[in-house]
């Protein structure tokens, strides 16, 4: 009986294998980065190494592909940067207390984030807002750790020029700067893990990358209707970008899904209501320090009333 002989032994090489893989995978769960998955451990050591500013030469580049990895990965399977719970899960939430002291009683915080921005200069964004409207909660959405400790590094060094100075503070009980925070999560993939339906006054998205138009399984959900159930209704959303393309696809994504080639969910703003829009300008004004003119705005409505 060879024929069945060399079938048992296909069959205990397959089980040998299976178990040798699965040991494997719980010896990860672990200890990460054991064996092959030492990925993760070598990726781990290049992160600290630029940090400390100890990275050999061409190191940028390669830190630059783990960022672009981390958003182009599947969001379902990505643990490389994982968020808080939800926060209608019964899990620790994030600590907002924390974030904002000065809008905090003990460790209950007294107002919700109401603005909330990311991209290349929404930092700089933020921060020309938040003396504008000092009992407004803001947060900055960066996926780059070096990008968030400059921005929180900027944002104590206001603070303490501001108090060191003696200028006064915007309201009686805060002070310059304190309704500011970054955090380091990816826009696309975290929002729902921060921020509950209906939240946000406002959201800014600046030079969205190409992340945004790629399909399943990368972007596995409308775009739309993501940033609509953060966004509460009457809210707004501020899109800005220098590539045509992707002005086109935001418009479309926004635009004209629904009957009479309208949006269900959100409504265009025309240019001649926010030309006056004093967020436009500052937005506009913050990205020609990048790119010069020649960037594509457009401004929605979180609509009230589905169509």
């Amino acid at each position: 009986m060879p024929v069945l002989q060399a079938i048992s032994a296909f069959l205990g090489i397959i089980a040998v294998c299976t178990i040798i893989r699965t040991l494997v995978e719980i010896a990860n769960l672990l200890i990460p980065g054991v064996g092959i998955f030492s990925k993760t451990r070598e990726v781990t050591a290049r992160e600290a190494r630029l940090e400390e500013g100890k990275a050999k030469p061409g190191a940028e580049t390669q830190m630059c592909d783990t960022f672009w990895s981390r958003i182009f990965s599947c969001w379902k399977n990505d643990r490389s940067q994982p968020g808080p719970p939800c926060p209608q899960s019964k899990s620790p939430k994030i600590n907002w207390s924390a974030l904002y002291p000065e809008f905090a009683v003990g460790k209950r915080i007294t107002k919700r984030v109401d603005i909330v921005a990311m991209g290349k200069g929404s930092d700089n964004l933020l921060l020309n807002l938040a003396t504008r409207m000092p009992d407004t909660l803001m947060t900055v959405l960066e996926t780059r750790p070096r990008a968030v400790e400059d921005t929180k590094n900027r944002i104590a060094a206001l603070r303490n020029q501001s108090s060191g100075f003696g200028n006064p503070a915007p309201t009686a009980n805060t002070a310059p700067y304190s309704n500011i925070v970054a955090i380091l999560a990816s826009g696309l993939k975290t929002l729902p893990n921060y921020f509950t339906n209906n939240q946000l006054g406002k959201v800014f998205i600046c030079f969205p990358g190409p992340e945004v138009t790629r399909d399943t399984p990368l972007n596995p959900f409308n775009i739309s209707e993501a940033y609509a159930n953060i966004v509460r209704p009457g809210g707004m959303l501020y899109t800005v970008t220098d590539a045509q393309e992707m002005s086109e696809f935001l418009v479309e994504k926004f635009g004209t899904n629904g009957p009479n080639h309208q949006h269900a969910l959100w409504e265009i703003v025309p240019e001649c209501d926010w030309e006056a829009d004093e967020c436009v300008a500052i937005m506009v004004g913050e990205t020609w320090k990048i790119t010069g003119p020649g960037t594509y705005v457009a401004v929605w409505k979180r609509r009230e009333i589905y169509l």
